[in-house]
């Protein structure tokens, strides 16, 4: 299953999700799926910093000692977003409305993560 097929089955197995994306290295989306036009969200733009962020939080994460970083929750104002690292510095997004069901979203992402990692090795 290509990249684009997989972001859409997340999307759509996920109550609330709006939007998926496979973020490259410096956070500029490898691959996204956005369900219809959700008003005022920017995918692309805000999915840079997304990335800014967790790149912030893994810094923090190891300078507590915990080791690596395996996942970062949010919810801003309306809208929850999940970030998993996936290997070699890429990631995936998922952004949600509330109330929606980020918990499931959680355990998706951790589930495709590996045939994400998988398919980003076969590209390089």
């Amino acid at each position: 299953m290509g990249f684009e097929a997989r972001l859409s089955q997340l999307v759509h197995q996920v109550d609330g999700a709006v939007a998926c994306a496979v973020l490259g290295v410096d956070g500029i989306p490898v691959a996204q799926h956005v369900a219809g036009s959700p008003e005022g969200l920017d995918l692309e733009s805000s999915a840079v910093e997304w990335g800014a962020v967790l790149g912030q939080a893994q810094a923090a994460a190891a300078r507590l000692g915990g080791g690596p970083l395996e996942e970062l929750s949010l919810q801003v104002g309306g809208l929850w977003v999940l970030l998993r690292p996936v290997g070699g510095g890429h990631h995936l997004l998922l952004v949600g409305r509330m109330p929606g069901n980020p918990g499931k979203g959680r355990f998706l992402l951790r589930l495709h993560a590996g045939e994400v990692a998988a398919g980003l090795a076969l590209l390089s």
